[in-house]
C-alpha cells in the first residue's frame, strides 16, 4: 500500500507549488491530532508481530483524575491534587496520603484507591500507574478477587520488591510506570487497587505520602508490560486499529468496519477449541469463519460442511443463507477462534465469552477548523489509497467523504455494491451533480475526485472517468474517513489519505493514481 511518501513524490511530478494541503499517513500508526475517532467497544488487530491481538484500551474511567469521586473511592486514605508536574509535563499530579494510624496496603482493611471494571473470564489485563516516591517510598497494585494478585514496587529503587507479573520502568523526573498482569479466572466484576507503602514505616502518620498518576487498563493478548497512556474521562478508550498482514507483516493501514456481533460462544482469543453448538437465524446471510484443520457441519437451518485449512493465520471463511430456524453448528477436530456473524463477507475476529458480543463500528471524522484549515469549497481534489476485505459486497462502501452531515450536501470516494468498481460521486442540493465509475478488477484502490463548478472528474489506478461538465459543489463541513452519509463502512484498510486545494488537471491525477 501507499503511503504519505508516495504523495510526496508524486507532487514533484504534478508542478512546481502542487501540493497537498492535508496528507494522512495511516502506515505509520499514527492518527493524525485532527481526526476525532471513536469506537464504542474493544476490537482485535493483527499487530506488527504478526499476533492477532487487541488494539489499544484503556477501561479505567477518568485515568487522569484519581481524586474524582465518581469513579475512583478512597478507603482510609485521601487522593488530593498537587501542583507537581505528571510525567507528560503538562498536567498536575495527584497525592496519596493514607490516613494517621492506618495500616498501608491495598488488602482489605488497609489504605487504598480502588475502581472495579466488568472483567471478561479467560481475557489478560495490565493494570499500570505512574507513581514518584515522597515521604513514603514504595507502592503496591492490587487485582481482586479473580484472580487475587498483587505486587509492590520500591520509587527509589526502581525495582519490583514482590509480586509476579510485574514490570516497572522509569518515566523521567523521578517517575516510574509500576504494572502487574492478571488473567480473569471469572466474568464480572474486578477491582483494581493502588495504595502507598513505605520500606520501613507500616502504618500512616496522615501527612505522608506518595504522588500518582495516569492509570491504565489495558486488555492485552501476549503482552506483559504496558502499552502507550491513553487518557480516559467519563467513558473507557478504544483506539483506532492499525492493522497488519499476519504473513508478510506489511503495515496496512487504518482498518475501518461496520458494526457486527460474534453469535458464537466461548471463542476467546486464548485459542480454546470450540464447542458444538445451536443458533437462531434468520433468512439472510451469515458468514462462518475460524483457524484450525478441523470441521464446522452446519445442519438445521442450513446442510452445510465447512473445513479448516490450518492454524492462524490461515483464515476459513464461508459465506451462506440459511433458512430461519435453528442452526446447528457441530464440531469435530481443531477449531479456534471461531465466528459467525450476520452479514455477506467475514469481519475482524470478536472473541466471546459466555455470551455473544458486539464490536461496533468505527468512526473517524474531522470537523471544525480541524476541516476547515486546509478545505478549499470552490474547488479541490480528494485522494484515497485503500483495500476492502472483501471481493463483492451488498452495499456501497465509504472510503473518503465530505459532507454537511446530511446525504444533501456531499462528495464522496467509495466502492460501489455489487462489483469492484471504485466510484466518485457529488451530490448538492439533495441533486446528484456527479457520479461516475472506473471499472476495476479489484483492488487496492488509488482514487481521486477533483471538483470545481461544472468540472468534475474521478479516476482509479491512472484511469479517467468520465468527465462531469455541469453541476455545482456542495457547502460542506466536515470529512468522513472511511465512512460517508448513506455509505455502509469501509470493512477494508486506508493507507493514505491526501488533499489538494485546487482542481488538478486530468494528467495530474492520472500521474498520483497511476
Amino acid at each position: 500500500m501507499l503511503g504519505r511518501s508516495r504523495f510526496r513524490s508524486r507532487a514533484r511530478f504534478l508542478g512546481s507549488g502542487t501540493l497537498p494541503t492535508l496528507s494522512l499517513n495511516f502506515l505509520s500508526e499514527v492518527l493524525d491530532g485532527r481526526i476525532t475517532f471513536s469506537r464504542t467497544t474493544n476490537a482485535t488487530r493483527v499487530d506488527s508481530t504478526g499476533v492477532l491481538t487487541w488494539a489499544p484500551n484503556n477501561q479505567v474511567l477518568r485515568s487522569q483524575d484519581l481524586s474524582n469521586a465518581s469513579s475512583w473511592t478512597p478507603d482510609d486514605s485521601e487522593v488530593l491534587n498537587s501542583i507537581l508536574p505528571a510525567p507528560d509535563e503538562t498536567t498536575p499530579s495527584f497525592f496519596h496520603r493514607p490516613f494517621n494510624t492506618i495500616t498501608m496496603g491495598t488488602g482489605a482493611t488497609q489504605t487504598r484507591v480502588f475502581q472495579s471494571i466488568s472483567a471478561t473470564i479467560g481475557v489478560s489485563y495490565i493494570f499500570s500507574i505512574y507513581a514518584k516516591a515522597q515521604e513514603y517510598d514504595q507502592i503496591q497494585l492490587t487485582f481482586t478477587t479473580s484472580p487475587t494478585v498483587n505486587a509492590t514496587f520500591s520509587l527509589t529503587l526502581g525495582t519490583v520488591v514482590s509480586g509476579t507479573g510485574a514490570s516497572i520502568t522509569p518515566a523521567g523526573n523521578g517517575w516510574y510506570r509500576c504494572a502487574i498482569v492478571a488473567t480473569a479466572t471469572s466474568t464480572g466484576s474486578l477491582q483494581l487497587r493502588f495504595s502507598a507503602r513505605d520500606s520501613v514505616i507500616a502504618t500512616g502518620n496522615g501527612t505522608s505520602g506518595i504522588y500518582v498518576w495516569g492509570a491504565q487498563l489495558e486488555a492485552v493478548t501476549y503482552q506483559t508490560v504496558p502499552s502507550t497512556y491513553n487518557q480516559t474521562v467519563a467513558s473507557a478508550y478504544y483506539g483506532p486499529r492499525f492493522d497488519y498482514d499476519p504473513v508478510t507483516l506489511a503495515s496496512l493501514g487504518l482498518l475501518i468496519e461496520e458494526q457486527r456481533a460474534n453469535l458464537l460462544l466461548n471463542s476467546n482469543i486464548s485459542g480454546t477449541n470450540l464447542s458444538t453448538q445451536s443458533v437462531s437465524v434468520t433468512a439472510q446471510s451469515y458468514t462462518i469463519s475460524f483457524y484450525g484443520t478441523g470441521t464446522i457441519t452446519l445442519s438445521g437451518a442450513s446442510v452445510q460442511v465447512v473445513t479448516g485449512t490450518g492454524a492462524y493465520p490461515s483464515r476459513r471463511t464461508f459465506t451462506f443463507t440459511p433458512t430461519a430456524g435453528v442452526l446447528v453448528c457441530t464440531v469435530t477436530g481443531t477449531v479456534q477462534y471461531a465466528q459467525l456473524e450476520a452479514g455477506a463477507f467475514v469481519t475482524s475476529f470478536i472473541p466471546t465469552a459466555a455470551s455473544t458480543v458486539t464490536r461496533n463500528h468505527d468512526d473517524a471524522v474531522m470537523t471544525g477548523t480541524n476541516f476547515s484549515s486546509w478545505y478549499n469549497q470552490s474547488e479541490g481534489t480528494m485522494v484515497a489509497f485503500y483495500d476492502t476485505t472483501t471481493a463483492v459486497v451488498p452495499t456501497p462502501l465509504g472510503a473518503f467523504s465530505v459532507s454537511d452531515a446530511t446525504t444533501s450536501e456531499r462528495m464522496q470516494i467509495r466502492r460501489n455494491s455489487a462489483n469492484t468498481n471504485s466510484a466518485t460521486i457529488v451530490v448538492d442540493g439533495g441533486t446528484s451533480q456527479y457520479n461516475q465509475q472506473v471499472v476495476a478488477a479489484s483492488g487496492p484502490y488509488r482514487a481521486a475526485l477533483a471538483y470545481a463548478n461544472s468540472d468534475f472528474r474521478g479516476v482509479n489506478n491512472g484511469t479517467l472517468a468520465t468527465a462531469g461538465t455541469s453541476g455545482t459543489v456542495p457547502t460542506v463541513t466536515q470529512a468522513e474517513i472511511g465512512f460517508g452519509q448513506s455509505l455502509t463502512y469501509l470493512n477494508g484498510h486506508l493507507s493514505s489519505i491526501a488533499y489538494y486545494a485546487s482542481r488538478l488537471t486530468d494528467a495530474q491525477l492520472q500521474a498520483l493514481t497511476a
